[in-house]
């Protein structure tokens, strides 16, 4: 797990109040919809259309909203949280179709661990998240909303290596874990700054779809692999390179 911050149970109950409450008022309006099916139908057709509809509603609330609105609901959204995968990604249909599935069993037969979960849990987990392999997280929230000017540019032996990495895969949530992660190594014990910059490489290189690359031939180090620190460089380089509005005026450090 990569510079994730898990939701606390207090936020995470919050966000699932206001979404009821959404929820409560998306009934409301359809129950006016219902009730003239159900004076031109009949009960049986008012009760048909009830369950459906409820149903449909309450499995695409969640599912529609954290696929297409980056892993957030308005409950999330107002409390600042969102779903990612484990490594830190944005969610796909898939994970919050599953999600969205067992919410109805995380919030009827099983109110209770559903709670004793968020609670309980260092990573604040329910069943939902669990079998959709997510996490729900606290955004970071600067004090201006953007992110500070920083231009990340690698050695010049590495430049032509930088200028061939196809970054066409990676979003805008995928940068700013890079470039989290190369700020904050300076700051870190040596013990730790290791490991965490070659977990994070891994992700993206499995992301991008790339293999170790190596120094070129005419340096010190010709034929050795890239370290993890220097191929993130790469990979923020590149993504400042393809997405111009992301230059900016300083150097990292």
């Amino acid at each position: 797990m990569i510079s994730l911050n898990p939701a606390g149970a207090a936020s995470r109950i919050a966000a699932a109040l206001v979404d009821i409450l959404v929820l409560y008022a998306l009934f409301s309006a359809l129950s006016a919809v219902l009730a003239v099916v159900s004076a031109t139908l009949g009960s049986t057709a008012f009760a048909v259309g009830a369950a459906v509809v409820g149903g449909v509603v309450l499995l695409g609330y969640p599912i529609v909203q954290e696929t297409l609105w980056n892993g957030k609901t308005v409950g999330k959204a107002a409390l600042g949280l969102r779903v990612v995968s484990q490594r830190g990604g944005p969610v796909g249909f898939r994970q919050a179709a599953i999600r969205g599935a067992l919410l109805l069993v995380d919030a009827t037969l099983l109110v209770v661990p559903w709670s004793l979960a968020l609670v309980l849990s260092s990573r604040r987990r329910r069943l939902g998240d669990l079998a959709a392999g997510t996490i729900v997280v606290r955004e970071p929230r600067g004090r201006s909303g953007t992110l500070r000017p920083i231009a990340f540019d690698p050695p010049a032996p590495l430049r032509p290596y930088r200028d061939r990495l196809d970054v066409s895969g990676l979003d805008d949530d995928g940068y700013r874990l890079v470039r989290s992660v190369l700020l904050r190594l300076p700051e870190l014990d040596p013990a730790v700054r290791r490991p965490l910059a070659e977990q994070a490489a891994d992700v993206m290189a499995a992301n991008l779809g790339v293999t170790a690359a190596r120094w070129p031939a005419g340096t010190p180090w010709a034929g050795m692999p890239l370290s993890a620190q220097d191929f993130l460089l790469c990979v923020a380089s590149a993504y400042q390179l393809r997405h111009r509005s992301h230059w900016a005026v300083a150097s990292p450090g």
